[in-house]
């Protein structure tokens, strides 16, 4: 039977289209551009984030911060982000891409309290540990919880005391700052409403249970800071730091020129279609106004998110910074290869395949094998950057130099199965069977492939992010190539000598 007509050939066309559709993704559009591989800030450049800690901190909480930080963003150093200690007071963050979630990962400090009422009970100190979000439908997910056992009391405790008040969940509530909001534009909802004499937001939860969003806020217009507001800003300038502005910096224009001096102004920007109760929500820190104990010393909190989420907010949680980070700058950076360099590979590359040609067909005379070596060869590098792509990883120097390891071995074992099979090895085995002649090259070429998987996993396990994306790429490919390509090539390889 052809070669061509095995199932293992068409194993190999079907993973190489699959591989294909994840590197270009052409539901995206038709345009020759490889979507599904993502480039480090060295290949296609990136951003440069400068942080601030809003509270001073010591050098060995600097430290601490930078590992923090580097588990929240690139827990596995696999997208290339890099953190640095910058001068004495700042953290520096290389990251190819920069998103409001990305954002949202840097600057939260992952400050945990849970209120009933308006008695704090639990803060992060009284919680062990955070479990994996469990998806509750695509609004809400629920992050178990493990209390010690202080904790736990006290939860159990006031509970009982409290009865059927809610219990709200808050993360990195905003306590020394004040909410200005414009009257015009936040209207009161069966869910929201502000209550003037506590100048506080009242929330009606899902269970039916009312409760107080415990940061102060303010009414006013946009046309000019209110009397009242203004008289409540200058009573309160001892005891708070910030105003968050609900809106544009653009719309509170007349009303941030008559805020006190004293204050730091910031806004809390809403995205389209967020409800006002929502938005609320948010700029007061509130994560949750439901959770469920499940025994002695376990629960769970109810979120309003979705599973990622859900996802972000235990990240945070389980690697709490030692104080709030401020975004200080940001800037673009340029690819240093240059932003050519992806097109300059590819033909470094195709010029490479020619020679590559070239040098087999001198040696062997004949240009099928040199046609099935080449072939193979695209067929892998093809299957390796789809895996790379599936594995969402950020393609760097390391992980360059993982895949043209791939590559030159893969040539170096395809040419030792061609001298196998078309010389036998030595002169005492030219007359040895074909299939003998098979089982003896491929045996070479699995014990040269062990022996590079064995060598890159150590690698790939010791820590160093620097290197994980070359260990990953090498032990991907090797095993792909394994799977898929090296008996088949000596079938291949069978078939054109008997022709």
């Amino acid at each position: 039977m052809s070669v061509f007509r095995q199932r293992r050939f068409g194993l190999l066309l079907l993973v190489v289209f699959i591989s294909a559709m994840l590197v270009w993704k052409p539901w995206g559009g038709l345009e020759p551009q490889a979507r599904g591989l993502n480039f480090g800030v060295d290949i296609a450049g990136g951003y440069r984030v400068v942080l601030w800690p809003e509270n001073s901190v010591t050098a060995s909480a600097y430290a601490d911060a930078i590992s923090k930080l580097q588990a929240r963003i690139d827990p596995y150093g696999l997208l290339g982000t890099r953190f640095r200690t910058l001068g004495e007071n700042y953290i520096l963050c290389e990251t190819p891409q920069l998103n409001g979630r990305t954002k949202e990962l840097l600057t939260k400090q992952g400050r945990l309290e849970l209120f009933i009422g308006t008695g704090l009970v639990l803060t992060d100190e009284d919680i062990t540990s955070f479990g994996a979000p469990i998806s509750g439908g695509p609004v809400y997910s629920s992050i178990p919880i493990k209390y010690t056992e202080n904790g736990g009391e006290k939860l159990k405790v006031v509970a009982d005391v409290a009865g059927n008040s809610a219990g709200v969940v808050y993360l990195d509530r905003p306590s020394d700052a004040i909410l200005i909001f414009d009257e015009g534009t936040l209207k009161e909802t069966p869910q929201l409403t502000y209550d003037n004499r506590t100048q506080m937001f009242v929330v009606y939860s899902r269970q039916g249970l009312q409760y107080t969003l415990l940061v102060p806020a303010i009414g006013t217009s946009l046309e000019n800071l209110s009397p009242q507001a203004l008289d409540y800003l200058i009573n309160q300038a001892g005891t708070k730091q910030r105003v968050l502005l609900l809106g544009s910096m653009e719309n509170f224009d007349n009303v941030r020129e008559e805020i006190p001096a004293s204050y730091q102004v910031e806004n809390i920007s809403r995205p389209k279609g967020e409800s006002d109760d929502k938005w609320v929500k948010r700029a007061c820190g509130l994560i949750s106004d439901y959770q469920e104990n499940e025994g002695v010393g376990a629960g769970r909190i109810i979120v309003e998110a979705n599973l990622q989420d859900a996802r972000d907010i235990r990240t945070i949680l389980s690697s709490k910074l030692p104080a709030e980070m401020s975004i200080i700058s940001e800037t673009g950076v340029e690819a240093s290869l240059g932003g050519g360099f992806v097109r300059e590979a590819l033909i470094a590359g195709a010029v490479a395949l020619a020679g590559v040609f070239l040098l087999i067909y001198l040696r062997y005379r004949r240009w099928k094998i040199c046609l099935a070596i080449i072939g193979i060869t695209i067929c892998e590098f093809v299957i390796t950057l789809g895996a790379t792509s599936a594995l969402s990883l950020t393609i760097g120097l390391p992980e360059l130099g993982g895949l043209l390891l791939v590559i030159g071995t893969g040539i170096d074992h395809q040419l030792i199965v061609t001298d196998e099979m078309l010389q036998g090895g030595s002169p005492q085995t030219k007359n040895v069977s074909v299939g003998w002649r098979a089982s003896r090259a491929l045996t070479i070429v699995y014990v040269a492939m062990s022996v590079i998987i064995a060598a890159t996993i150590p690698l790939s396990l010791l820590g160093f992010s620097a290197i994980r994306g070359f260990t990953i790429i090498t032990i991907s490919g090797t095993i792909l190539a394994l799977l898929l390509t090296r008996s088949l090539y000596a079938k291949i390889i069978d078939a054109i000598s008997a022709s």
